[in-house]
């Protein structure tokens, strides 16, 4: 089966208070939005892609009254190689589900427009954290720009790496999920890593950026806490929807 690359990760976040708290510490709020259905209102942070991954992004969803709620935080990952490829190769003990949805879907009733196709596994058993799969479509109706690197005032640069609280049937989860024995960290193929805790439960701890500077960043944007992380010096931002927080290090000291 391909590898697997980090591509985005979700978390609820209530009328995007979160999302708006961000733009306060220096980061950049994409302009675009997105709606899925039961109502979840979609906002998103877009960072400096990794090697040739076109984008990489946090995701905050808001859901609207009347909606379907969300328990749990939320993972994709994608592949370079197409879908129903990975499809027919997925560990079938994960219980993949294959499906496609148009990203016009509120407009349109044809079946299979230009959209997004998803690989779940949600009747694996697995629970406490979204983890899933995401291919994206080219769009003939739109045209291609060239992909911009996004430079955010704070000096945040990449996503590098997850945290990831997991029991035993977590740790089996990914296990098949990446295809390799995972031991306290995993590194993906264009570098992002997870760093796995061993816990009672599963979810994401906290999802770690680099800067430029984590001092200059904090005389000009202060974030709530500064702390150790992996025992070097860090920022930390607290989630105020109770998912995960983020960490900021230093680029050139990351570990």
């Amino acid at each position: 089966m391909s590898r697997l690359i980090f591509d985005h990760s979700y978390t609820v976040d209530a009328h995007h208070r979160f999302y708006k708290k961000l733009e306060k510490m220096g980061f950049i709020l994409s302009p675009n939005s997105n709606q899925h259905p039961g109502k979840h209102f979609c906002r998103f942070i877009m960072f400096k892609p990794a090697k040739k991954i076109p984008r990489t992004y946090l995701e905050f969803i808001h859901v609207g009254k009347g909606g379907v709620p969300i328990f749990s935080p939320g993972v994709s990952f994608r592949s370079k190689t197409d879908m129903k490829t990975v499809y027919k190769k997925m560990n079938k003990s994960l219980k993949p589900h294959l499906f496609h949805r148009n990203y016009d879907w509120q407009e349109s009733k044809r079946k299979h427009l230009p959209g997004w196709n998803f690989l779940d596994f949600k009747k694996s058993g697995f629970r406490g954290i979204h983890t899933w799969l995401t291919e994206y479509e080219v769009n003939p109706l739109m045209k291609k720009k060239p992909m911009k690197i996004v430079k955010h005032p704070n000096g945040v640069q990449n996503i590098h790496a997850l945290e990831i609280e997991v029991n035993e049937k977590g740790r089996s989860f990914f296990e098949k999920l990446l295809n390799k024995k995972i031991n306290q960290t995993v590194t993906l193929p264009e570098g992002q890593k997870v760093y796995f805790i061993k816990s009672k439960q599963n979810r994401i701890k906290s999802i770690v950026l680099t800067a430029k500077s984590i001092r200059s960043m904090s005389k000009k944007f202060p974030c709530d806490q500064e702390i150790l992380w992996r025992k070097q010096p860090a920022l930390h931002i607290k989630n105020p929807g109770g998912m995960w927080d983020m960490v900021i290090i230093d680029n050139k000291v990351k570990k």
